[in-house]
C-alpha cells in the first residue's frame, strides 16, 4: 500500500501536480465498522502513531469512522506521544454524521463524502456475509459502489491496479 501511494507521489510530482503542500496531503479514512477487542494490537497503533509522527504535513486529515469505546482507550496513550498538528487533524466521526458535517463536505468534496458513505454502508451491510466482500472485484453493475475508490480516481491514470484487478481482467478475456 504504502509503495503504491509513493509510486502515485512521484507520477504526480513529474507532471508538477503536487508543487504545493496541500496538493500532496493525503486523507486517511478508518473505518471501524467490526472492530473488536481482539483487533486492539499495540503494534499496529505504535506504527500508525510513527507513520502520522514523521510525515505530519503530508497527512491532510484521518477521519476515524465509527471508532468503539475500546479504541478511545488506545487513542488517550498515544495523544501525548503525537505532535499538536497531528492531533488537529484527527476526527472521529459517526457514519450518520458524515453526510451532514458541512465542514468535512467541503474539505473532501462531495465525491469523496458520498463515496466514503456508500463503503461504509457497504460495510456495515456485509459484516456478517458468507462468504466476505471481495475487494478487488469490480462493482456487479453500474451505479453500484466500487471498492476501489472514487470514479474520478479509478478511471484516472494515477490508480493502481492490485492484483485482483489483474485476475479480473484475465476472467474477462478467457469469457471472450
Amino acid at each position: 500500500f504504502f509503495r503504491s501511494c509513493c509510486d502515485m507521489l512521484v507520477k504526480r510530482r513529474k507532471q508538477q501536480l503536487n508543487r504545493t503542500a496541500a496538493s500532496r496531503q493525503w486523507v486517511w479514512v478508518i473505518d471501524f465498522n467490526g472492530f473488536g477487542f481482539r483487533d486492539q494490537n499495540p503494534k499496529t497503533a505504535a506504527c500508525a502513531a510513527g507513520v502520522l509522527q514523521r510525515y505530519p504535513e503530508m497527512m491532510g486529515q484521518v477521519l476515524l469512522v465509527n471508532a468503539p469505546f475500546l479504541f478511545s482507550a488506545t487513542w488517550n496513550l498515544l495523544t501525548p506521544l503525537l505532535d499538536s498538528r497531528v492531533r488537529e487533524k484527527v476526527v472521529f466521526v459517526s457514519d450518520e454524521a458524515i453526510s451532514n458535517d458541512e465542514a468535512l463536505r467541503q474539505r473532501l468534496g462531495d465525491e469523496a463524502i458520498d463515496w466514503i458513505l456508500a463503503e461504509v454502508r457497504d460495510n456495515i451491510d456485509r459484516k456478517n456475509d458468507d462468504p466476505p466482500k471481495q475487494y478487488w472485484a469490480p462493482p456487479s453493475g453500474p451505479g453500484e459502489h466500487d471498492g476501489h475508490g472514487m470514479k474520478s480516481y479509478v478511471d484516472s491514470e494515477f490508480y493502481v491496479k492490485t492484483p485482483g484487478d489483474a485476475w479480473q481482467e484475465r476472467q474477462e478475456q478467457n469469457e471472450q
